[in-house]
């Protein structure tokens, strides 16, 4: 037999069966054919796998928990083994996700036909190194006549009643029920035995041991389904009693346990209970015979059931598959696979004001053309975040909870995460930073395999304070000045408790352990971070020097000296703040007064810097605000020096790179990398920090020998620096390498349904006082309750059906739409996929899911009975059974007892639902009628297509369609699931657009997607779209990164080649709030003459102030609908602005509850979402028109409904 190199994987790790884990681990390494064995948890596992070099992978317990864990393990592994211990309790999950490994071996003998030969039966068995006791020699080694030890499940506590009082009441009994809160305490009829008590597996032995007769009792699962409330196979306490010398009474219906010891002659096995208590008390009299059996069943144990045993009949088994499996093996891909990058950050440009991080990550967009990149950040929204996630295809916001205190773990994040991890098929996590994420992350990341990158950009991995600046904005150096002060800083700066940073430095020094490569700019950052975590070995510190911005020009010669101005040009360059100098500089201009030294700033100014300035004279001081990095060298031509007075230790400063690309002369603070990089009086000059008299003696030196300062420029004009490409091809090499060296297959990862990824710290064998590290408590102890932020884990999964059961279909139907007097109702929580909905319009594409919870009541039904969501797209009707939920609240709000039962909830698989816009109704089902309540919301499924295969639109790199190309015909039957504006589709940078169309007389083939702006600029699809053999065209596209241009849709047949197909609409995407778009013309849909003019305003069902742009808005989102004019075409908004016409026009968008309301399909597309300025309605001037498709109608009263938005404004 091959020596088998062995990773040990106790998937169940929170149960108190690990004892036969380590038991296992001894039968392995006493088989010969075994040559090492590592035991792993779930946090370690496949890292060890890998870095240990092991072949095989034995994975005990269950294969739901971390179930994709568990797929990459086994596909790393040359043969994976699972050995299951919950059959048939588990069954059903076992079975399912069990395909990935290569064999199964099932504890349950009547779950062996469930896994269609996939599966070997092998019960648990003993082990010497917990239960290896002698017989006693006679009656008086005993301490106790009777023992039962086990869980209190119903039928034990039930067993024991009859059993203890069929049985003389002076019997010395030792009795163990623990219990749980879903069992709750036993109900003994003595109350006199104590039963409360727990004891580890050799405690239990011992006692075993000690006792005359040891009961053994079935455990029946009274909330299972008959053929899993009970196994077949006798659990691993039969074996372990025997093996410890106990002599045993059995009570089992199951005639499976005669195949392991003899009835009569190694243990007494009874049918019921009567017979066991006449069997107990008839053993306790013949001592003889009792031990006698007892000694029988130890010598039957020895031989056939240790886990020695049983390992060497698994790998017979198994070895034969490894060979197989081996030889059969994997053909290589063509081509290498891409790989995928996840970059994890606090902050991304365009979303929150920012610096040289966000500027950098865009930089990493040329690696694009090697990796798909995926980005995840937080976005905030008030006092809760979610977390936003983009890239090709990709563009999801997923909850992340309440905005609280700092975290060590969170497991909605880490779950979600996990499933991103899994879900995007991530090669790699490089992480930016960790501020605003739980510091667990990249902890998660190793569990699943994936090889993490941290970037040094700062020192978080030191302090929460990044920059390393104390309470006083002074530079604490707690490196070299120790840790004693860190307590006092904290406590005076953000109110912690004492001991809050010895907790964050703990666990930073597990989470630093996780980390892979830590990238840095210069040895010095990388250093002080290694002099804070020595656990970190120099080779995990790479050195990458940071990618410079290519000057616009190279820096001038220095004019000759008879030209030299007679002032010394000084810039300040980067943002203006306190720790990047911003006092020192102002005290230095004021001690420069009298010198002409002129001072220009560059950058951000803080606001209290910039009343500052202000008081200082014009003409010393120039401040030129915010600059564009690509033109900053042109800006600094006509400056001689530098300042750099930052108070922290920067990690690399861009802004020193682009003072010496323009050639002018640093002033760098000795400190970090900026005093690393700058040869003192050579390419610049280092001064002591907070020191603006050692700045002022500098720069008067330079003021007076100018030949100096020539001499430094043209030193710097000869510096070189690292390109783009250069820095890009070094984070490519260091990429591959840990890819290479840590791979993540995604073939076998199991296809888990949505909301299903529950991976965290607590399965990483971690665990922490608190969630947050500035938390005193002790939680530990406690359950961990979610804070409700992630995607709930408790609605039932719910499948969809053709029809209506036969039975409730045949009631009569009672239509009730939402706004009816005698319904009460509310959704508590709607999902799609992993995403919450605020709104119930038809415009958010669906892919896998739709999730539910809420309540429903009719005041004149009996009460819910069953509850229904019907799906129909005007065609096609489906349904889904929800779960019925009990409602305590509902039952106190409503006081009327039918109302309990009024909760309903489920997760519906939309697999196989059509491609386009679904109507969902609730229907529910009462003693008497069925009650169809419409208009809950509409959805626009995808479910064929998938979120994988969403594309994304990225810049042409060659030529797109041509201007002048012809086109053949306009699509027919268009679908989509953007909301048209006058021909214009109005789409939200968070969304994705899901489009149909069907193109006459093309061929099946690839088509190709391209958008057109303005100026002629050609973005493209990544994926191809394809036309099936009826012309019908599908595909998905994420909107994200798109300018707010309106771009003309193209369809490319032929491969690229063939001529294209122009779409008759245009596509906007909007940066901010609405579905509006603005414009100088008004819409073809409005009706100049006959205008209908009525007094009051449209319905507003939210009027809120936002600010976008500096410009002050009232978004508008509410619906207006008149009879008799025909459907809804859009709404207009019209104001003077500067003597010139501005026009707002609002998207038509689908109301399914004001179509319900109405009872008119024609009022569907009522709905609006306009921005409109404040000083639009100030001014008075604003008007508001609603175009229908015979008339157009004014609402007069739109303004005065708009007013009370401004008060105290």
């Amino acid at each position: 037999m091959t020596d088998l190199s062995i990773l040990l994987l106790d998937t169940e790790p929170r149960t108190h069966n690990h004892y036969i884990v380590l038991a296992i681990a001894d039968a392995l390494r006493r088989h010969p054919g075994v040559a090492r064995v590592v035991v792993a948890h779930h946090g370690d596992a496949l890292a060890t796998f890998l870095a240990e070099g092991l072949d095989t992978v034995l994975a005990f317990g269950g294969a739901r928990m971390q179930a994709p864990l568990l797929g990459r393990l086994a596909r790393l592994a040359r043969l994976s083994i699972l050995w299951t211990t919950e059959d048939p309790y588990e069954r059903a999950s076992n079975v399912r996700f069990s395909d990935c490994f290569d064999i199964v071996f099932t504890n349950d003998r009547g779950s062996v036909a469930a896994y269609e030969g996939r599966a070997v039966h092998l019960p648990l068995a003993a082990s010497p190194r917990f239960q290896d006791f002698a017989v006693g020699a006679d009656d008086r080694h005993y301490r106790y006549d009777l023992l039962f030890v086990g869980t209190a499940w119903p039928n034990r506590v039930a067993s024991l009643n009859t059993i203890l009082g069929l049985l003389p009441a002076d019997l010395r009994v030792k009795i163990a029920l623990p219990w749980n809160v879903h069992l709750g305490p036993p109900d003994l009829h003595d109350r006199s035995l104590v039963t409360d008590w727990r004891c580890g597996n050799l405690d239990f032995a011992r006692l075993a041991n000690r006792s005359r007769v040891v009961l053994t009792l079935p455990r029946v699962f009274s909330g299972s389904a008959a053929e899993q409330a009970a196994g077949s196979t006798p659990p691993p306490r039969l074996f372990e009693t025997a093996l410890a010398g106990g002599f045993q009474v059995m009570v089992s219906p199951e005639p499976e346990v005669r195949d392991y010891y003899a009835a009569g002659t190694e243990f007494q096995l009874c049918t019921d209970d009567a017979q066991a208590a006449e069997t107990i008390a008839r053993m306790l009299s013949v001592p003889g015979e009792r031990l006698a059996q007892a000694r029988a069943a130890r010598a039957r144990t020895l031989a056939e059931h240790l886990y020695d045993h049983r390992i060497a009949t698994m790998l017979e088994r198994a070895v034969p598959v490894r060979r197989t499996a081996s030889a059969r093996g994997e053909r290589p891909p063509a081509s290498a696979p891409r790989r995928t990058v996840l970059i994890l950050t606090h902050n991304r440009l365009g979303h929150r004001e920012g610096g040289g991080v966000e500027v950098y990550q865009e930089a990493l967009a040329g690696l694009g053309d090697r990796y798909d990149l995926l980005f995840l950040f937080p976005v905030f929204r008030g006092e809760t975040w979610e977390m936003r996630l983009e890239g090709p295809g990709v563009a999801l916001n997923l909850p992340g909870g309440s905005v609280g205190l700092p975290r060590l773990t969170d497991p909605n994040v880490e779950g979600q995460f996990a499933r991103i991890l899994f879900e995007h098929r991530v090669d790699l996590l490089h992480i930016h930073h960790l501020l605003h994420w739980p510091l667990s992350l990249p902890l998660i990341a190793r569990a699943c395999g994936v090889p993490v990158v941290q970037h040094l950009h700062d020192h978080y991995l030191i302090c929460e304070r990044w920059l390393l600046l104390d309470h006083n904005g002074r530079f604490c150096d707690v490196v070299h000045r120790g840790r004693e002060q860190c307590d006092a800083c904290l406590a005076a700066s953000h109110n912690y408790p004492a001991g809050a940073k010895a907790r964050r430095d703990a666990f930073l020094g597990q989470v630093v352990g996780a980390v892979d490569a830590f990238v840095t700019s210069t040895p010095a950052t990388g250093a002080y971070l290694r002099a804070f975590h020595p656990q970190i070995a120099p080779d995990r510190v790479v050195e990458i020097a940071m990618l410079v911005p290519t000057p616009a020009a190279a820096p001038p010669e220095a004019p000759p000296a008879a030209e030299a101005p007679a002032s010394l040009v000084v810039a300040v360059i980067g943002n203006f703040t306190h720790h990047k100098g911003g006092d020192d500089v102002i005290e230095l201009i004021r001690t420069c007064e009298g010198y002409p030294i002129r001072f220009r700033i560059h950058g951000q100014v803080s606001p209290h810097h910039a009343g500052r300035l202000r008081g200082l004279p014009a003409e010393r001081v120039t401040v030129h605000g915010p600059y564009e990095q690509r033109g900053i060298v042109a800006q600094l031509q006509g400056c001689d020096v530098s300042l750099h007075l930052s108070t922290w230790p920067e990690t690399f400063l861009i802004a020193l790179t682009e003072a010496w690309q323009a050639g002018l002369v640093p002033i760098v603070s000795d400190l970090g990398a900026p005093a690393e990089r700058v040869r003192d009086g050579i390419d610049g000059f280092r001064v002591p920090p907070h020191d603006p008299g050692a700045v002022r003696a500098r720069l008067l030196a330079l003021l007076f020998d100018r030949e100096q300062l020539a001499a430094m420029r043209t030193t710097i004009r000869r510096k070189a620096f690292p390109s783009v490409d250069a820095h890009l091809d070094a984070l490519h090499r260091l990429y591959a390498g840990l890819i290479a060296q840590r791979p993540c297959p995604h073939e076998r990862v199991p296809n888990r349904r949505p909301g299903a990824y529950d991976l965290s710290l607590d399965d990483l064998a971690l665990q922490v006082n608190a969630p947050s590290w500035v938390s005193n408590d002790i939680l530990w102890d406690r359950s961990r309750l979610s804070d409700g932020g992630g995607f709930p884990e408790t609605f039932p999964a719910v499948a969809r059906i053709d029809a209506l059961p036969e039975a409730d279909a045949a009631k009569p139907a009672l239509e009730r739409p939402l706004s009816h007097p005698a319904l009460a109702w509310a959704i508590d929580a709607l999902w799609t996929d992993q995403c919450q909905r605020l709104d119930r319009s038809g415009n958010a594409v669906v892919f896998q899911s739709l999730s539910l919870r809420g309540w429903m009541h009719l005041s004149e039904s009996r009460g819910p009975y069953r509850t229904y969501l019907r799906f129909s797209d005007g065609t096609s009707t489906s349904y889904a059974p929800l779960a019925t939920e009990s409602r305590q609240d509902v039952l106190d709000h409503l006081r009327t007892p039918a109302a309990r039962d009024a909760g309903f909830a489920g997760q519906v698989d939309l697999a196989g639902l059509s491609f386009g816009s679904h109507a969902v109704d609730l229907i529910q089902v009462t003693a008497t009628h069925r009650i169809v309540t419409r208009g809950l919301l509409r959805i626009f499924a995808a479910s064929d297509l998938g979120a994988a295969r969403a594309g994304h639109f990225r810049a042409a790199q060659g030529a797109g369609p041509d201007r002048e190309t012809p086109r053949r015909g306009v699509p027919r039957r268009i679908r989509q699931s953007l909301p048209n504006c006058d021909g214009v589709l109005v789409g939200s940078s968070a969304e994705v657009w899901a489009f149909e169309a069907c193109l006459p007389d093309v061929p099946a083939e690839a088509v190709q997607v391209w958008l057109r702006s303005p100026d002629g600029a050609t973005l493209r699809l990544d994926a191809d779209a394809h036309a099936a053999s009826d012309g019908t065209l599908r595909f998905v596209a994420a909107l994200n990164g798109l300018r707010p241009d309106p771009y003309e849709v193209l369809l490319r047949t032929g491969r690229g080649t063939g001529p294209a197909i122009a779409l008759p609409d245009r596509l906007q995407v909007r940066e901010g709030h609405g579905r509006c778009r603005d414009t100088e013309t008004l819409p073809a849909a409005f009706r100049r003459r006959f205008i209908k003019a009525i007094r009051r305003a449209p319905n507003l069902n939210a009027v809120t102030l936002t600010a976008e742009d500096d410009v002050r808005s009232i978004r508008c989102q509410g619906w207006a609908f008149l009879r008799g004019l025909g459907s809804a075409l859009c709404v207009v908004a019209r104001w003077e602005e500067n003597g010139r016409s501005r026009i707002c026009i609002g998207a038509p968008l689908e109301r399914p509850d004001i179509e319900a309301h109405l009872g008119t399909a024609l009022a569907r597309s009522a709905g609006f979402d306009l921005m409109i300025p404040v000083q639009a309605v100030t001014s008075g001037r604003v008007r508001f028109y609603q175009c229908y498709r015979w008339r157009t109608v004014e609402f007069a009263g739109f303004r005065e409904a708009l007013i009370p938005a401004l008060d105290g404004t």
